[in-house]
């Protein structure tokens, strides 16, 4: 898969990502479960060098505590633990890479427009 393409699938993994923060049922915690279950298959070594430490960084502040019961996962024993102050900076953050991506595919596409 090309680069292009990556960036394509991870657009649209990212834009379903923000569209249940926006829209998605419960509080800030339970709407970043939801946009992780939609990023959490992208792979970040497969991103552009630029995105790769922001994609890394989303992902390590959503498993930063390890799981104290075996029937929850690091995502949500991190998400039950962090304030809302931390859960709208996970969300900003998820945002701000899914622009990035998006500003990156247009940039793209005008090269080969452009030639």
């Amino acid at each position: 898969m090309g680069v292009d393409s990556y960036l394509e699938y991870a657009s649209e993994k990212f834009n379903i990502a923000v569209r249940r923060l926006a829209v998605g049922e419960g509080d800030v915690c339970k709407r970043l479960l939801s946009a992780y279950m939609e990023i959490h298959p992208i792979e970040g070594k497969l991103l552009p060098e630029e995105l790769q430490q922001l994609y890394a960084g989303i992902i390590r502040q959503l498993t930063k505590y390890t799981q104290e019961d075996p029937k929850w996962g690091t995502v949500p024993t991190t998400l039950n633990r962090i304030t809302n102050k931390t859960g709208r900076k996970i969300a900003t953050d998820i945002c701000d890479l899914r622009d990035q991506i998006e500003n990156l595919l247009r940039y793209n596409d005008l090269k080969k427009y452009n030639g």
